[in-house]
């Protein structure tokens, strides 16, 4: 009878991660599309070249994901639209709170 019980978390459990995966994919092509303008194909690329990493190293994929598209990134050596402009932050320009959470 626990068998049972257990077989539709098993069934449903494939297609969560799969929903996961699909929305941090998208999450990530929007977050390095806005960093990177106009390369968006080689991050479409990157992407799908890690996802596939990704599940073949883990039952969780979604959580490796991320790390795996920026180590990739970070390889090509490209450089994010504005990096030289807010390089350095001004420390009387970030909040008490902010700092205060960061501690």
């Amino acid at each position: 009878m626990k068998t049972e019980m257990l077989l539709p978390s098993i069934t449903v459990f494939p297609r969560v991660v799969a929903l996961a995966v699909g929305h941090l994919k998208e999450h990530l092509l929007n977050k390095y599309a806005r960093a990177y303008p106009g390369l968006d194909e080689i991050i479409r690329l990157v992407i799908a070249e890690e996802e596939s990493r990704a599940w073949d190293l883990s039952a969780f994929p979604h959580l490796v994901l991320p790390d795996l598209v920026e180590a990739h990134l970070a390889q090509l050596g490209l450089e994010p639209a504005g990096a030289n402009a807010g390089r350095f932050v001004d420390s009387t320009t970030v909040s008490e709170p902010f700092l205060a959470a960061a501690c």
